[in-house]
């Protein structure tokens, strides 16, 4: 998964300038914000398309949710893929100026520029509409945590977007699997112009956001050409269950002999489905007390501790030990691990103490 030339998440602040070799396209029915930022400026906008397809170019004074920002005064100009203008917009009773055109090119280009009734230094939107299809999801619809959505991206410059709330100060993950092999995603706080951050990793799209807000899920093809099925969910980060060691979101169990040997049971409900050795065996005097995302990737670690008190960690992937550390000074054998969990809300784990006295602390 690839960043978007989407200009419509290229961040609000970076105006679309008035040259096509900057390559910002719009896609169906995903606005573009834009700034008027002197008299005699032009924005210019890429659109791919399907012939034969009907699609109608609307650009509009920015209003609701942008309401405390300077409205534009916006009109604009098609061309096709020669430079040359195909027709022209009308407008109506609000001065909001839109042109229906059926594609005979896959490839035309939006000139938005002022039509001199308003300052300069204000705002504008422009959207692009596919007339010939009726789609039914990813229209702006509410998606909740955990949940399985599933759709398709069906033609050029298609886009789907999808609602949430999030909480204050929370991580989030966006898993992602696709048959679109350059989708992207694009994460936009739905309230506010700005757009949202994100981290493309093996585990998903990561994000934090600073207040309870409304959310906005955009997904595309980057080519703007790429067609296809994908499913998505939002979870909150890091959303593992305990001792998931493959990152499945089902539990496993942690298994050791008296020899010190451990093993693990991936597991399906109640059906064990592996169960491979883990790593050497450290021996009869060291335990595994615990388990926990203790890196923030995703999966499981395990945590031991030796009978002199000293505690290590073996970081996993699956059942693999991708390396080890010794965790701090050797606390001895009056401090007890009470148990693990991301106590700082850093995405990573976190080991809860407790002494013989009952002195509670954390690391």
């Amino acid at each position: 998964m690839t960043g978007s030339l989407d200009e419509a998440h290229n961040n609000f602040v970076l105006d679309a300038p008035a040259s096509v070799s900057t390559f910002f396209y719009l896609l169906v029915d995903d606005k573009a914000y834009g700034n008027f930022n002197s008299s005699l400026d032009i924005d210019a906008y890429f659109l791919h398309l399907d012939v034969g397809s009907n699609y109608t170019v609307t650009a509009s004074p920015v209003a609701y949710p942008f309401t405390l920002l300077p409205q534009g005064d916006p009109t604009f100009s098609l061309l096709n893929s020669s430079g040359s203008i195909v027709g022209s917009p009308t407008s109506n009773a609000d001065n909001i100026y839109s042109q229906t055109f059926t594609a005979t090119d896959s490839l035309y280009f939006v000139d938005v520029f002022r039509t001199g009734q308003g300052g300069y230094n204000s705002y504008y939107s422009v959207q692009l509409t596919n007339n010939s299809v009726t789609e039914t999801k990813g229209l702006g619809e509410f998606v909740s945590l955990g949940q399985v959505n599933s759709t398709t991206l069906d033609y050029a410059s298609d886009s789907d977007r999808f609602k949430f709330f999030a909480s204050r100060a929370l991580k989030y993950r966006i898993e992602v699997s696709s048959t679109v092999p350059d989708i992207t995603l694009a994460i936009q706080n739905a309230n506010t112009p700005s757009g949202g951050t994100f981290t493309a990793s093996p585990n998903g799209y990561i994000f934090t956001v600073p207040t309870l807000q409304l959310y906005e899920l955009a997904f595309a093809s980057n080519s703007f050409t790429g067609i296809g099925a994908y499913s998505f969910s939002v979870l909150a980060y890091p959303f593992i269950r305990a001792s998931d060691f493959d990152g499945d979101l089902t539990s496993d169990i942690v298994m050791q002999n008296a020899s010190g040997q451990a093993s693990l049971w991936f597991m399906n409900g109640g059906a064990v489905r592996s169960s491979p050795l883990v790593g050497g065996n450290p021996g009869p005097a060291w335990h595994v007390v615990g388990s926990g995302d203790f890196d923030g990737d995703g999966k499981s670690d395990i945590l031991w501790r030796n009978d002199s008190g000293q505690v290590q960690i073996w970081f996993m992937n699956g059942a693999t030990v991708t390396g080890s550390a010794l965790v701090g000074d050797n606390p001895g054998t009056a401090w007890q691990i009470k148990g693990t969990g991301d106590v700082n809300l850093d995405g990573k784990s976190d080991i809860l103490w407790q002494n013989d006295a009952g002195q509670a602390g954390s690391g």
